[in-house]
């Protein structure tokens, strides 16, 4: 087992041109893509990946951290091979294990952040595609709507379970769910498979935020992100229980890892995705091979998260995809010295969410020799032996490491795909889960270093975070984060969330204006608009906004319905006609659309299609407000009144048991 920092380092004292070419050589005669080498393990047996979220290595008593206890983790590190010095590609959810399951690097998959990406085709297959097409039976499990099938990563699986259990929030869900309702999830899954290998991947969101870990936890650590983490150790001894329990832990290659680590304040940063530190970088991972092989071996050598599907592959017995930039975890395994090439490879790391997010600058880095370079506005270079906690910024006083990491970094592609416009309500679900989703506008003037802003994003993140508490406080904390930040769509959109939730339509308005101007004109940011126009009576506004989100989503049935609305205030009866019948054709069990349908046809003094579709409507919906309210009105008109009196009753005793719950829907009439 090597250690880097005994080794010589012989990038150094060679010009890069020559170290390149003995570097692709010696690629080629060893195939650094591939198994080769190493450990040798029987192949096709289960495949079990688990990823726990937001996992700092430095935060587990494998790893030398003492003040929490993770009995299932000591226990599964014994029986397994340690890697002491592992490291994400990219301090976010969605891009990590886009590279965890392709092997290859952000700038090749494509997916840049959180928001704005999907993992296409492009980026080539999955670890899950490649086994599944071996005979492998593939299933996944997450507990968090970052990584929903929407956004490519469950590509080449049979079984993707991302079902978000409903919260008291009500806004997207949770947009989480406990670890062991995860594995509730995932052992269901794995009792339907009989008679193929198994390719299980888990994953759980303990101790990503917002952290709130469960008892006994709760009350036994005072630290939340040690409660977090101690809890989800206990999803892992419920997992390995399951194992053993099915005759599969002994049988099983386990890969436990983590797909990024977090700031904690270390730096400034208390979450993750802004700055480029070890602290966000630097991941547990741990492999456990059938019958306990090198059971508690432990390798120094550095890796990364895209050395984890050459790893699956070899186990698997199938063949890697060409040109992946990392190997298998095993070839650092075995007694055999570790190739020259591998132990002195740059490894690489990015984070473009400041960038993509509020025109700052990006950041990309490398890991070397026991150095890490990071390069964005301000140039740093730490120690990482002598310097663990980056302190001392070495690029003045060691000229030659920082030459030799930045020409290292300068290899790595710099292009950056431009990401597309997420929803409004998949923006506000990812910044429940403490990512700020909106692109920023360009940024004029000088690049800004995002680590001279942090302390203006925890304001922001703050007022975010009190909106989805819904803490009025919010206003006062979203109005000062705009101050800080006057160019963050971000700010003003959650601005406008929070105006209207406390009932300030006209101001949520502008609010929400502001944000459509910075962005150019988002079409995402035109629902809500739609919906406040309308509130305000401002029928024209509010068509002309809805028109702009259709024409970005013509296939959004819930937008049409509310340009109906709109047309039918506004008194254009043939276009809300037209409208709501392109609805009502696509989907003829939508309470809603019935109801407008009727009320279009209120609007025409056509009375009895209109009496059809309201109790079309009703049958549908019976607690449909505006359906019971304008169809009383109706049989009120005719003479009806014996007809009216019990939909009018109904609608008093709503009102009564529910004063102030979700509102009627306004008149038609």
């Amino acid at each position: 087992m090597s250690d880097v920092r005994t080794r010589p380092p012989i990038a150094r004292f060679l010009p890069v041109a020559t170290f390149v070419l003995l570097l692709v050589a010696s690629l080629a005669a060893t195939g650094c893509g591939g198994g080769g080498g190493g450990a040798e393990v029987p192949t096709g047996g289960p495949i079990v990946l688990v990823t726990i979220d937001t996992l700092r290595s430095d935060r587990l008593p494998v790893y030398g951290y003492d003040r929490v206890e993770t009995p299932a983790i000591d226990a599964f590190r014994a029986d397994g091979i340690l890697y002491e010095h592992a490291y994400s590609p990219v301090p976010m959810t969605l891009p990590a294990h886009s590279s965890i399951f392709t092997g290859l690097l952000p700038p090749a998959t494509g997916v840049r952040d959180n928001a704005g990406y999907r993992l296409s085709e492009d980026a080539g297959p999955t670890v899950a595609e490649r086994l599944g097409a071996a005979g492998y039976a593939t299933g996944g499990a997450i507990s968090a709507f970052v990584l929903r099938r929407e956004t490519g990563v469950a590509r080449g699986f049979d079984h993707w379970d991302d079902a978000i259990q409903d919260s008291p929030r009500k806004l997207m869900g949770d947009l989480q769910r406990s670890g062991e309702e995860t594995l509730k999830a995932a052992l269901s899954w794995l009792d339907t498979v009989e008679d193929r290998p198994v390719f299980l991947f888990f994953h759980i969101y303990e101790p990503h935020i917002p952290r709130d870990p469960p008892e006994p936890f709760k009350s036994r650590y005072a630290d939340k992100y040690d409660g977090e983490v101690a809890a989800a150790d206990a999803v892992m001894e419920k997992l390995f229980s399951a194992l053993r329990e099915r005759g599969l832990y002994d049988r099983s290659t386990i890969v436990l890892l983590s797909d990024h680590g977090e700031g904690l304040g270390d730096h400034g940063e208390d979450e993750h995705g802004i700055l480029l530190y070890r602290e966000s970088l630097q991941v547990p991972l741990l492999v456990k091979l059938p019958g306990q092989r090198l059971a508690g071996a432990t390798v120094s050598t550095p890796v990364e998260l895209t050395d984890v599907a050459p790893t699956l592959y070899q186990v698997a017995g199938v063949d890697a995809p060409e040109g992946l930039p990392g190997t298998s975890l095993l070839r650092f395994a075995g007694s055999e010295p570790v190739p020259a090439e591998l132990a002195h490879r740059p490894l690489y790391s990015e984070t473009f969410h400041a960038n993509l997010r509020f025109g700052w600058s990006g950041l990309r880095s490398v890991i070397e020799d026991g150095h890490h370079y990071i390069e964005g506005v301000d140039r740093e270079l730490y120690d990482l032996a002598e310097d663990p906690a980056e302190r001392h910024n070495l690029v003045r006083e060691d000229r030659r490491t920082y030459a030799t990491l930045r020409d290292a970094l300068a290899t790595f592609p710099t292009e950056l795909q431009q990401p597309f416009e997420e929803s409004t309500e998949t923006r506000q679900a990812l910044a429940a889960l403490g990512y700020l989703g909106s692109s920023a506008a360009s940024h004029e003037g000088p690049p800004v270093d995002p680590k001279t802003r942090i302390g203006d994003l925890r304001v922001l993140q703050r007022g975010i975070s009190q909106v989805m508490d819904q803490d009025p406080a919010a206003v006062d904390t979203l109005r000062h984060a705009v101050e800080l930040l006057p160019g963050t769509i971000d700010g003003w959109q959650f601005l406008g969330l929070a105006l209207q939730k406390t009932g300030h339509p006209a101001e949520a308005l502008e609010a929400y204006q502001k944000a459509f101007e910075l962005s150019h004109g988002a079409p995402h940011l035109a629902k809500p608009m739609a919906y406040l126009a309308l509130q305000l009576q401002r029928w024209d506004d509010a068509i002309a906004y809805v028109s702009l989100a259709i024409d970005n989503d013509p296939d959004n049935l819930d937008l049409k319905l509310v340009q109906t609305r709109a047309m039918l205030f506004a008194g254009k009866l043939n276009e809300a006609l037209e409208t709501v019948e392109t609805v009502v054709a696509a989907e003829p069990d939508n309470a809603e659309a019935h109801y407008l349908l009727g009320g279009v046809y209120m609007g025409r003094k056509q009375l009895e299609p209109a009496e059809n579709e309201l109790r079309r409507a009703l049958a549908l919906d019976p607690q449909h407000r505006g359906a019971l309210s304008d169809l009383a009105v109706l049989l009120m008109s005719q003479g009806r009144r014996d007809e009216a009196r019990p939909l009018i009753e109904r609608l008093q005793t709503m009102a009564a048991a529910a004063p102030a719950g979700g509102g009627a829907r306004p008149s038609t009439r």
